[in-house]
């Protein structure tokens, strides 16, 4: 799909995950996993007063983790292509508002070298290709960039088809969620990319760097399950532990964070 097709792009309608992001960033609800994985990764490399930008910010829930750990010894800025998680992680971080903006992980309004470390977390897997903002997250980096999604040995390119069971927003019956041509009528791109390919296309856009692949084990499985059952209610698309592993519906999720070294 070329990705001047905006069809993928459900989340600006997904004003509900917006919400549960903005609790979290408030701390009112407990912080992702996936971000306290996050901290553990970049606790060898971060050192106090590093600039990084968090592209897919969402309502800038993993600068609460930041603040946490590292007691606000950095300058955070963040970036979301929806403007509605823009509004939210503004009024959730009101004091440092001018930090957070709408951006496009396709095209970086930042000129090259502008942050120590460029994160962009549960994000890659959503895109229809991941070429060109591998590229824009190495160009605005001076440092590190550290990516964190699906990594398997096969690239699969996954439409995963939504329905009003995976969240008040779609108004499409179960039984009409494909037209007559066998096309989704609602979805988003949930794909799983080869070691290979990742790789390629990072050595590309910046030839004589060093890449990590390090596989997400450090989670909480009972507190994966709990915001499953609490948070999400339960609903179609969230993830759930199947036999130790993290699972999205019928998908086993091989959560991997890149990290480059520049």
């Amino acid at each position: 799909m070329n990705k001047n097709n905006n069809d993928w792009k459900l989340w600006p309608k997904c004003t509900s995950y917006g919400d549960l992001l903005f609790k979290r960033a408030k701390g009112e609800l407990p912080e992702m996993e996936s971000s306290k994985s996050l901290v553990k990764v970049m606790k060898n490399i971060f050192k106090s007063g590093m600039s990084i930008l968090d592209v897919g910010c969402g309502a800038g829930h993993y600068y609460r983790t930041f603040l946490k750990t590292w007691s606000g010894n950095l300058e955070y800025y963040g970036v979301d292509a929806t403007e509605y998680y823009i509004k939210l992680a503004k009024k959730a971080f009101g004091d440092m508002k001018d930090r957070f903006s709408v951006g496009d992980i396709y095209n970086l309004s930042f000129s090259d070298n502008s942050f120590d470390m460029v994160i962009s977390c549960n994000l890659l897997l959503h895109l229809p290709s991941i070429s060109k903002p591998i590229n824009e997250c190495i160009r605005v980096a001076k440092k590190y960039v550290i990516f964190r999604t699906l990594v398997g040995n096969s690239t699969y390119i996954i439409k995963q088809v939504r329905n009003k069971n995976h969240g008040k927003e779609h108004d499409v019956d179960p039984a009409d969620e494909l037209d007559n041509n066998g096309n989704p009528r609602i979805f988003n791109f949930f794909n799983i990319y080869s070691r290979d390919y990742i790789t390629g296309c990072i050595k590309k856009a910046k030839k004589n760097c060093k890449v990590e692949f390090i596989e997400d084990l450090n989670f909480n499985k009972k507190a994966i399950m709990k915001s499953h059952k609490k948070e999400y209610k339960g609903r179609m698309g969230t993830t759930r532990i199947v036999d130790d592993r993290q699972v999205v519906d019928d998908i086993i999720c091989n959560w991997n964070f890149v990290k480059i070294t520049l």
